[in-house]
């Protein structure tokens, strides 16, 4: 668009033109018109926009409030275009300062401009309530863009800047961190296992007929050594049919179990060894031959066991005896024994008993 001074320049020309002779002038009018046209053409161009420089000071307790960075974007966005460099080549110096404030409680900010030399040229004051300092960014933004160019256009939405500031790198930390974590002691098995009971025996061959005892017995399991088994039994007095004497008898041994486990259920064993047996007579009606004979025997043992309730268990158990040894047993002035045992003899046992561990 043309300036009116830039008109009137003009139009002075043309009047001077008409009054030169037109030949003789010609050249010099059209050069005349068109340095005006020139002048006033560069004499109508927009200056640069003037350029500034940033001073944001967080006063103490105004930490959260906005950095001097995002400060910046924010008036570049409402200007539209880079504003702010280094103090050295700016032509404008906006300085600025935030600060808390207690009554009422919130937050002020103060933004001066100076010129070049240093010059006020204005000054503007920002407070708000709350708790929060991040609702005053905007509106100091918005200042300081009208103070910097008042007449540019702020209606619009300030554009969005690039962040200029590269994104942190991700750092991972790796942390030696000792747990202790309590081990629970190591469960040993015991080193030995124990079970023993008494119950009722029955066998044969070793009196004149099936007989019933007393016994009680006992089973030692060491886990380095096989197990270790003693019993014992005491029977009854048995009478051979027409004999005047009663036969009783004490046995006792002692074996090992190559063969035995305990679970939890119960356990069994296999035994062998040896025993002792303790044999006598006595008279009824004083017409019988009295004695006493030990009989050395070899055992062959099986016995079982099965758990109750612990440390209750039920115990049963079979051997088979061969006496090395038969003793023969005499009514007076007889010729016969009444009475021999048997080349093999067995023992059944039944009863209750307790086991530890």
């Amino acid at each position: 668009m043309n300036q009116p001074w830039a008109v009137g320049r003009r139009r002075a020309h043309a009047v001077r033109c008409r009054a030169l002779a037109p030949l003789r002038v010609a050249s010099a009018c059209l050069l005349s018109i068109v340095a005006a046209l020139t002048s006033g053409a560069a004499n109508g161009q927009v200056p640069p926009p003037r350029t500034s420089s940033l001073s944001w000071v967080r006063m103490p307790g105004a930490e959260s409030c906005v950095s001097t960075q995002a400060l910046a974007r924010a008036v570049e966005a409402r200007l539209h275009r880079p504003v702010f460099v280094s103090a050295a080549r700016a032509d404008l110096s906006v300085e600025g300062s935030v600060e808390p404030i207690a009554d009422p409680p919130g937050w002020r900010a103060t933004v001066r401009v100076r010129d070049e030399h240093g010059t006020l040229l204005g000054e503007r004051e920002i407070a708000i309530q709350g708790p929060s300092c991040g609702d005053l960014g905007e509106p100091v933004a918005l200042v300081i863009a009208l103070m910097i160019d008042p007449d540019a256009d702020l209606t619009g939405e300030p554009e969005a800047q690039p962040d200029p500031t590269p994104p942190p790198a991700t750092r991972v930390e790796v942390r030696r961190e000792t747990v202790f974590v309590p081990v629970p002691p190591e469960e040993r098995p015991p080193s030995w296992r124990f079970e023993g009971g008494a119950g009722v025996v029955t066998g044969r061959g070793h009196l004149p007929f099936p007989s019933v005892g007393a016994g009680a017995g006992a089973v030692l399991e060491p886990l380095s050594f096989p197990a270790i088994e003693a019993h014992g039994a005491v029977w009854r007095a048995a009478q051979p049919d027409g004999s005047s004497a009663d036969i009783r008898r004490w046995d006792g041994g002692l074996t090992l179990c190559p063969l035995a486990r305990t679970m939890s259920a119960g356990g069994y064993a296999l035994c062998g060894g040896g025993q002792a047996a303790l044999m006598s007579s006595r008279s009824v009606r004083g017409d019988a031959n009295t004695g006493t004979y030990v009989v050395p025997e070899l055992v062959v043992l099986g016995r079982g066991s099965l758990v109750i309730i612990e440390p209750f268990v039920l115990r049963f158990g079979l051997s088979v005896f061969v006496p090395l040894r038969r003793p023969s047993f005499y009514e007076t002035q007889a010729s016969e024994p009444v009475f021999r045992s048997d080349w093999i003899g067995t023992v059944a046992d039944f009863g209750l008993g307790l086991r530890f561990p």
